[in-house]
C-alpha cells in the first residue's frame, strides 16, 4: 500500500503544480492585465481598489501553495491599484 503512488500525492513530480497554475491562470492573468493596461491609458488616474483586493487575495493564495514562484511579482501590481 505504501509504494502506491496515486494514494501519496506528495510523491508527485512538484512541477505538474506550477503547470496547472500556469494553464488556469496564465492566460486569465494576461487578459486581466491587458484591460488594466488599457483602462489605466484611457482613463488618466483609474485605480480599483475591489481589483487590487481580489489580485492579494490570489497572490496570497499562491504564495502559499507554491512559496517559490512568479506570483510575488503581482505584488506592486496590486498595491498599486489601491493609490
Amino acid at each position: 500500500m505504501r509504494d502506491c503512488a496515486p494514494l501519496h500525492p506528495w510523491r508527485r513530480d512538484p512541477l505538474r503544480g506550477a503547470v496547472a497554475w500556469f494553464f488556469l491562470f496564465g492566460v486569465l492573468l494576461w487578459l486581466l492585465g491587458m484591460a488594466v493596461d488599457l483602462l489605466e491609458r484611457q482613463v488618466p488616474g483609474w485605480r480599483s481598489p475591489a481589483l487590487g483586493g481580489a489580485l492579494l487575495l490570489l497572490l496570497g493564495l499562491g504564495v502559499v501553495l507554491m512559496p517559490a514562484s512568479g506570483f510575488w511579482l503581482v505584488l506592486p501590481v496590486a498595491l498599486s491599484l489601491f493609490r
